[in-house]
């Protein structure tokens, strides 16, 4: 591809950051600063960032990074306490301003501004500071930076014809030419909306759906 020799920086944000894409930026703008920046839908702008150094090992996980200088981050448990530096815990956002939106299980009051939100992402912390991202505490995943509830996704599959129980994952490797259908053997049609992969980038929903004793 091109070489974008003026380009001065790229930031990242969205999906989880591996070094193999880095790397292959590298390749096309050597000279460009990167960054991962982390935020969510409810804070409207990021509260983590790292900038990755080019000297580093291009190897484990990118780090989310460290608080920006008007945010902070801690990390609890399921009982809202602080976790010690290298446990998994949810990360906590701390907002300069209340936000209307954001999630503090500690505010009992509908529709009250807060200046905490609970992600619902699970991260853990080294001792240098930095934040690394770890999984979800619920089966909300991200698909190209789009939210997508795989409990949604089994509601809707289970609603077409024939089908018992429905199962839905991420399937990693290369989006197929069509997306999925659930197979009803009744009226052999498809639920084609109902089964929808997400085809982006390689990574997309999968429903698995089962009718009687045989899968459809």
């Amino acid at each position: 591809g091109p070489r974008l020799t003026d380009l001065q920086a790229i930031f990242w944000g969205g999906e989880r950051l591996t070094y193999s894409i880095v790397d292959d930026w590298r390749l096309n703008a050597p000279t460009a600063r990167q960054f991962h920046v982390f935020g969510t839908t409810e804070t409207p702008q990021a509260f983590l960032n790292h900038e990755i150094d080019p000297a580093a090992p291009s190897r484990g996980a990118v780090p989310l990074g460290t608080p920006l200088p008007w945010t902070g981050a801690q990390l609890v448990d399921d009982h809202g306490r602080p976790v010690s530096a290298g446990e998994v815990g949810e990360i906590v956002a701390e907002l300069a301003d209340p936000i209307l939106g954001a999630h503090d299980p500690e505010v009992k009051t509908p529709n009250t501004p807060v200046q905490r939100h609970f992600t619902g992402d699970l991260g853990y912390q080294l001792s240098d500071g930095r934040f690394y991202f770890s999984g979800r505490r619920d089966r909300q995943v991200k698909i190209n930076g789009f939210r997508e509830e795989l409990g949604e996704v089994e509601t809707v599959a289970e609603r077409a014809t024939g089908v018992e129980r429905a199962y839905a994952m991420v399937v990693e490797g290369q989006p197929r030419s069509r997306p999925a259908g659930i197979h009803d053997p009744v009226s052999h049609r498809h639920a084609g909306h109902a089964a929808d992969d997400r085809k982006r980038q390689g990574r997309r929903v999968r429903t698995v759906a089962t009718g009687g004793n045989a899968p459809l």
